[in-house]
């Protein structure tokens, strides 16, 4: 027997029992829509897995800024960024 088609795309087969919406979705829809157009309720399994994700997404990011050098230069600029500061220093002591 085929499973049932999502009620929100219509076009994937539906997995997952969302109880706010009272129907059957499918993950992807579940995913995308999931806080964002669908109030989900607290105690779902499902919104668990976006907590989770998010967390996962905000460390992904975070580490990725901190292992990110702090300065990158090429084709000799080095000599564009020294020259650059020492003017920047120059019009403070201008003040």
């Amino acid at each position: 027997m085929a499973k049932p088609k999502c009620s929100l795309c219509g076009k994937k087969k539906a997995k997952r029992y969302c109880p706010s919406l009272d129907q059957l979705i499918c993950p992807v829809c579940c995913g995308t829509n999931r806080l964002r157009n669908i109030s989900c309720q607290e105690d779902c399994r499902y919104l668990d897995h976006e907590e989770y994700q998010q967390e996962t997404r905000k460390q992904k990011e975070l580490n990725a800024i901190l292992n990110e050098p702090v300065f990158e230069f090429k084709d000799g600029r080095i000599k564009e960024y020294d020259e650059l500061l020492k003017d920047l220093n120059k019009s403070d002591l201008d003040l």
